[in-house]
């Protein structure tokens, strides 16, 4: 891992800002800087090996000073919103700054995302640490958080949060990094293939906040149980989708600890994001107007450009008790982890692509090769019927599967075919990921059920 720190530029406040880049082995990379602990850019590579920035954003830091988005920022002392800016704490009342609409959203007027934070290298990581004194946007007790940032060599991006306070306070961070996995600004993300691991949503109001209700998601548009495409169900007539006219809801993670959140695929690039979080929510946030005039090399992002997936405790939580508690007692330390996963697919003959065929085993002729055929056309409709893969290229893949089939029509290939055979079938104990759009584990679990299924017909045939 290489990890180079660079200066940029001066702030308002006159502290010099830093940007960190922490870059791979393959080249992938992330920069990071001071200002607002934020993620400037992540860049990971397509379909085709080139690099793409999947991250909205800006080039300076004088734009991010003035950032109304939040673009890539860690937010706090509380993310998304307070009701009215007011909670009671040990039967004392507290009223934060309101700026937004009624209520109180991100921390306030000068939230974490506008505070240049101490930085330093800790060996292939980079940690931000800030002190938030008592009485800060109204908040109760002094504060010390820092946020630790690591990126791996299969383009993981883990963000470490850690909290404590010297007085009870609440206390919901998150990071508001807005994703686009064709590139930051190649349009639409209403055609990216959605996953979100919650059968229940927290219902909002019209100004988005909380009502304090836990729906359903069965039956509804915030069904992202199954994969999807973001904008399937965007403009439903629903309730919950008449005022916004998109997404901006809390997602009731199902599982406990460290799990899987969400998923998110772009088939143009291939690229696909895993989110994986110990925290109890989500919140997707798909703006219906440009976050921003003027993004990186000036272009305008466009409305419904982006998602955002926002890893937090309920939104409103100081409101209703029926959720978790975003209360940090004093001499207490708040610790959470949040995952971002970045990979792709790609119709490659390699050998972990090779997905088994034990008609291989009876030599080139006419009857392998006529069932290496029918083979491959059963494997590919019944691991898109598996996998819910609507959209994966039915042509490619069974070009992809054909060939080897035929290619690996020797006994001496059989070993290598039974390995990746159970290694498939190992790692079919499918996450909800793993049922994402170009997946090759599942089509290859299910594929190879198939060849076995086919296996054992030949054997009787021959």
């Amino acid at each position: 891992m290489n990890i180079t720190k660079s200066s940029f530029g001066i702030t308002n406040d006159g502290e010099e800002a830093f940007l960190y880049r922490l870059e791979n082995t393959s080249g992938a990379y992330v920069t990071i800087t001071s200002f607002g602990c934020r993620v400037v850019n992540i860049c990971v590579p397509d379909k085709t090996g080139t690099l793409r920035d999947v991250c909205l954003g800006y080039d300076t830091l004088a734009e991010y000073e003035k950032d109304q988005a939040s673009f890539g920022a860690v937010v706090g002392r509380h993310a998304n919103r307070i009701e009215k800016g007011t909670f009671t704490l040990n039967d004392k009342t507290y009223h934060l700054v309101i700026n937004n609409g009624p209520n109180h959203l991100h921390g306030g007027t000068r939230g974490f995302h506008y505070y240049n934070w101490e930085s330093a290298q800790v060996g292939n990581t980079v940690r931000f640490t800030r002190v938030s004194p008592d009485g800060e946007e109204g908040y109760p007790g002094t504060l010390t958080m820092s946020v630790t940032y690591a990126w791996s060599e299969d383009n993981e991006l883990s963000i470490s949060y850690e909290a404590s306070s010297d007085q009870d306070t609440v206390f919901n961070t998150t990071n508001h990094s807005y994703f686009n996995l064709n590139g930051e600004a190649s349009g639409s993300v209403l055609e990216h293939i959605l996953m979100i691991n919650a059968d229940q949503y927290t219902e909002t109001d019209e100004n988005d906040l909380t009502t304090g209700v836990i729906s359903d998601v069965a039956g509804t548009p915030f069904d992202f149980r199954t994969p999807k495409p973001i904008g399937q169900d965007i403009f439903a007539d629903h309730p919950q989708l008449k005022y916004s006219k998109t997404y901006d809801h809390n997602f009731v993670l199902n599982g406990s600890g460290l799990k899987e959140a969400a998923t998110l695929y772009a088939e143009e690039s291939g690229i696909r994001l895993t989110c994986f979080t110990d925290q109890p929510g989500v919140q997707l946030y798909v703006p219906a107007q440009s976050p921003a005039e003027h993004g990186k090399n000036g272009i305008c992002y466009p409305a419904y450009g982006s998602a955002c997936l926002e890893t937090q405790h309920f939104p409103n939580a100081t409101s209703h008790p029926n959720f978790p508690s975003v209360i940090l007692k004093a001499g207490k330390t708040f610790k959470s982890k949040t995952l971002f996963h970045f990979d792709c697919f790609s119709c490659r003959i390699s050998g972990e692509y090779v997905y088994t065929s034990f008609i291989c085993f009876y030599g080139t002729n006419f009857v392998v090769v006529f069932f290496a055929f029918l083979s491959s056309f059963i494997c590919i409709f019944y691991s898109r019927s598996f996998c819910n893969l609507s959209n994966l290229s039915i042509s490619g893949t069974f070009l992809c599967r054909t060939i080897n089939n035929i290619s690996c029509c020797t006994i001496y290939f059989l070993p290598l075919q039974v390995y990746f055979t159970f290694k498939a079938l190992a790692g079919c104990n499918l996450s909800l990921a793993d049922r994402c759009v170009g997946n090759r584990c599942c089509c290859c679990c299910a594929a190879s059920t198939c060849d076995y299924i086919i296996f054992i017909v030949i054997i009787f045939i021959i």
